[in-house]
């Protein structure tokens, strides 16, 4: 939102990596004026994997991350989707640690780029014990990667816009979204991994 200078930072120095892992990058832009667009598209000439959407400003930000993760404008399936902030920057090693990680399967992959509570490398089996360590984290966007199949699928939209969406519970919608699909999980796993500096940091 009226932020083209972090956008044109974002494709000068990062977009590269993003494009050499393979991860194809949606902007969601909900700017006032065309600068982010004029920008983004100079960079789509160069850049295949880069997608850009206009959104109305006065959806609120958890509504939209709603309707992105209802598949709003995607023009591919995906294993994995991992919906971040326009300040948040990953580098070639964060991809590389990454990976692994999806390899394995997990529904849940928490990133965290913060590292305050030290909790290195975590497994999870129990939503619990997942919410008392980390729900705090995952309120961040950018702070979960999403298995489509198990996270994105049957969701009851309607009902969980209705209970998340309100005036109380709007700006942790999407915490409500990751663990209601976390107990229809027969056998749910995630992860805790720490981003350090040289991977991932905010602009």
């Amino acid at each position: 939102y009226n932020r083209p200078e972090i956008m044109k930072e974002f494709c000068d120095k990062y977009l590269l990596a993003y494009y050499d892992a393979g991860i194809d990058v949606y902007i969601y832009d909900s700017s006032e004026n065309d600068d982010t667009s004029d920008i983004i598209e100079k960079y789509r000439k160069r850049y295949e994997n880069l997608s850009y959407f206009r959104m109305n400003s006065y959806i609120s930000s958890n509504k939209k991350i709603y309707m992105i993760f209802q598949r709003y404008m995607w023009k591919m399936d995906y294993d994995y989707i991992w919906l971040c902030g326009d300040a948040l920057r990953y580098t070639e090693k964060a991809f590389n640690k990454i990976r692994s990680y999806l390899a394995e399967g997990f529904d849940l992959i928490v990133t965290d780029i913060m590292n305050c509570e030290h909790l290195g490398i975590r497994h999870y089996e129990d939503a619990q014990a997942l919410f008392d360590d980390c729900a705090w984290y995952m309120t961040m966007y950018g702070g979960v990667i999403l298995k489509t199949e198990t996270m994105l699928n049957n969701v009851s939209w309607n009902e969980l816009e209705k209970k998340y969406l309100s005036f109380d519970t709007q700006y942790y919608s999407q915490i409500g979204l990751y663990f209601e699909q976390i107990l229809k999980i027969k056998e749910f796993k995630a992860v805790h991994i720490e981003i350090d500096e040289t991977e991932g940091f905010h602009s």
